[in-house]
């Protein structure tokens, strides 16, 4: 986000800033539409409530949702770092403010 607004910065345009929204839950992935147009995308109440937690948030924040926060099981496991085990634990969230719902 830095590059972008340095260019913007340069061309005197507006600064953009970003939110982030995270809920867990189930939804309904896939290619939605007709045959003349499709496109892929998710569908469901998760999704709705992950929009409305985004729409909360201004430029930096995280807001995380009450599920997530609970939410106890790893992410996926992989090999990272040179060792097993589930990425949660090495996730670190380095953002000017996390706002928890």
């Amino acid at each position: 986000m830095a590059e972008v607004n340095e260019r913007l910065a340069a061309q005197e345009s507006v600064q953009l800033e970003m939110g982030i929204g995270i809920h867990t839950g189930r939804v309904i992935v896939g290619n939605i539409g007709s045959l003349r147009r499709t496109k892929y995308g998710a569908v469901g109440s998760n999704v709705n409530l992950v929009a409305r937690a985004e729409s909360f948030t201004t430029g930096g924040q995280m807001l995380i949702t009450e599920d997530t926060r609970a939410s106890r099981r790893p992410l996926r496991s992989s090999r990272h770092g040179g060792r097993n085990g589930p990425l949660r634990e090495d996730i670190r969230l380095n953002l000017a403010s996390t706002i928890l719902c």
